[in-house]
């Protein structure tokens, strides 16, 4: 069985002013993320806030 170990981040979606998703945005995100040594990405994850 694996258990994922360490800090793991839940990813948010940047936005463009017109409303679609800003890809490069969101690259450079993953990429700082992973520079700064981050143990794993969550993409389509939760801040732990339920909507309502």
């Amino acid at each position: 069985m694996n258990i994922f170990r360490g800090a793991f981040t839940a990813l948010i979606t940047p936005m463009n002013s017109d409303g679609s998703v800003d890809f490069e945005g969101f690259r450079k995100n993953v990429k700082h993320q992973l520079e700064q040594g981050i143990d794993g990405l969550v993409p389509l994850g939760t801040t732990a806030e339920t909507p309502t």
